[in-house]
């Protein structure tokens, strides 16, 4: 089933486009979605047609800060009734795992995980979008990590300071922009999308934070859409995606990091109906797509990023996953390509140095 994405996302596009000289209307119809239908913020669209329409609008207006600019336009409300059970939490913790629980209501393709780092003093929230095929979508990611900047600064009033911001692609837009919008160190090209904080700051009391109003809220969530996702595999599948590069990712990392042993570990994840290769395969396969789609990253970087120790295993793992080689995926996403506008704009537009 192709992953649904509710329309609210999309606050704040058409004026956003207006206000860069194009026909949002006309961009919306490009990406065969009803510009009038999205005035209904509850209903679900594409999210495939979502990351293009971005792409498009980005490509079109000659602004590569486009999903930036997006982001100035929206805030923790866009998640509905997520947002409203996050900002009664009692603290930092308790928000982003209410948020981690319930973001695939928002979007079926959005996972949202707390990471353990290198640094035992830092943890990462990782922000992953699971689209089985690949496609572009820098300005969806960066989008994305700017709300969840947004939240961590809602929530905290301020006292939260992100350390490093990570982004999966290379840089696309001028410094300036990311500057004004992403706190901490920016590093691009990396193998996930995330936001490092000290892991004391976990334990920061979300502002306004009311303990009825956020069991009313997530009474309502649970009645909707269940307890959300709490089961063992996702969170191996969390655990999988920062140790693959370190080669630190076998069954016994991983049930270390759980604190059981791997045999416990693997009787868990049949209980399930999980095997934890098949796991670990499906999570390279979604990095994989996401990754080739970077342009700025060369295949053997690639492989390395999987944990693979040779580029051809990288080869072969793609013709299994998608009958194709590296390179053919990677032409068929157009990446480091750049389309011609669909329409007029004002072409003294340029990208700032």
């Amino acid at each position: 089933m192709a992953h649904q994405l509710r329309a609210q996302s999309i606050v704040g596009f058409a004026p956003l486009v207006t206000e860069l000289g194009g026909d949002a209307r006309q961009l919306l119809r490009n990406a065969g979605l009803d510009p009038a239908e999205l005035e209904q913020p509850d209903i679900y669209i594409l999210h495939r047609a979502f990351i293009q329409l971005l792409e498009d609008a980005a490509d079109g207006l000659r602004c590569p800060d486009f999903g930036l600019r997006l982001l100035d336009r929206q805030d923790l409300s866009v998640l509905g009734p997520i947002a409203l059970a996050a900002q009664h939490a009692a603290d930092l913790r308790e928000a982003i795992d209410c948020l981690a629980r319930y973001i695939h209501v928002q979007g079926s393709a959005w996972r949202l995980y707390l990471l353990p780092q290198a640094d035992p003093g830092q943890v990462m929230i990782a922000v992953d979008l699971r689209l089985r095929r690949p496609i572009a979508r820098r300005q969806q990611m960066e989008l994305a990590v700017g709300l969840a900047h947004k939240a961590i600064e809602l929530l905290t009033g301020g006292r939260c300071m992100p350390l490093t911001t990570c982004l999966p692609h290379s840089r696309i837009a001028p410094l300036r922009s990311y500057r004004e919008r992403l706190r901490g160190k920016l590093l691009f090209e990396q193998p996930g999308a995330g936001i490092r904080i000290s892991r004391e700051d976990l334990g920061l009391p979300v502002n306004d934070g009311h303990a009825e109003l956020a069991d009313a809220a997530l009474s309502y969530l649970q009645s909707q859409y269940g307890r959300g996702e709490e089961r063992l595999a996702v969170r191996v599948r969390a655990l999988i995606r920062p140790l693959l590069a370190a080669g630190r990712c076998g069954v016994e990392h991983i049930a270390a990091s759980l604190a059981m042993h791997p045999r416990t570990l693997h009787r868990r994840l049949t209980r399930e109906g999980a095997r934890f290769e098949e796991i670990k395969d499906d999570v390279r396969r979604e990095m994989a797509q996401s990754l080739i789609a970077q342009a700025g990253l060369s295949m053997t970087q690639i492989a390395s990023a999987l944990g693979y120790a040779e580029q051809s295993a990288l080869s072969r793992s793609c013709v299994r996953w998608f009958g194709h080689s590296p390179r053919c995926l990677r032409q068929s996403t157009g990446a480091g390509q750049h389309s011609r506008p669909r329409f007029a704009v004002d072409r003294n537009r340029r990208m700032e140095r």
